[in-house]
């Protein structure tokens, strides 16, 4: 995909071109009055825009941003020289796209976190009930991958899931109790985990950190 341009030498960027260019065109759309849940028949995405005809890459130059379209809330993980990249999908399914890279400019979609129907549930969702803000986080402890978010849909709330290979697939869903939105796993250096996240505002409280499951 094209994307804006920045360009770099060996010891520092020279040159950043911020420039937004995507152009997303939908047909047909149609939001349900009983559900507000959307329809979509018809999906168009193209990203030609003239700045990058203007602007060709010369060696040892990338556009940004990286991933062009629509890929809000991005999580990055590592493990060795893999990187991998999630993001929000609000209430598309399958859910949570993930992205590899072993050079963090190039990125290939591997799939998506959630592709099962037991994993999100959002087929009478709003718009704005699907997920949000996923985090990716390797735990070099186990040897594991943890996907963690909150769905706001389904009854499931924040949720985590977990695979020792992303390109395998992940577990199912593992209900978290709590209450608030916008989770995030810490591993500390002895293997302890913790998760962090926005807590209910009748709680009184701003961070709260928790002991995941195993």
């Amino acid at each position: 995909m094209k994307k804006n341009q920045i360009t770099i030498s060996t010891f520092k960027r020279k040159t950043i071109f911020l420039t937004a260019a995507f152009t997303a065109l939908f047909s047909l759309t149609v939001f349900s009055q009983a559900t507000n849940s959307p329809v979509f028949t018809s999906f168009v995405y193209e990203g030609n825009d003239k700045v990058y005809t203007d602007n060709p890459l010369k060696p040892g130059e990338f556009y940004n941003p990286i991933l062009q379209g629509c890929y809000p809330d991005p999580s990055i993980t590592r493990k060795g020289d893999d990187y991998y990249v999630v993001c929000s999908s609000f209430a598309m399914f399958p859910g949570v796209p993930i992205f590899h890279s072993k050079d963090l400019v190039n990125w290939t979609q591997i799939g998506h976190v959630l592709d099962r129907k037991s994993q999100l549930i959002v087929p009478d969702c709003g718009i704005s009930a699907g997920i949000y803000a996923p985090q990716i986080l390797y735990n070099k402890n186990n040897d594991t991958f943890y996907m963690i978010t909150t769905q706001i849909s389904g009854g499931i709330g924040n949720m985590v899931v977990k695979t020792k290979d992303p390109l395998k697939g992940w577990s199912d869903v593992i209900k978290l109790d709590f209450n608030g939105i916008d989770p995030s796993l810490f591993f500390d250096d002895n293997g302890k985990g913790y998760v962090i996240h926005n807590d209910a505002p009748d709680r009184g409280k701003g961070i709260v950190q928790r002991p995941p499951r195993d």
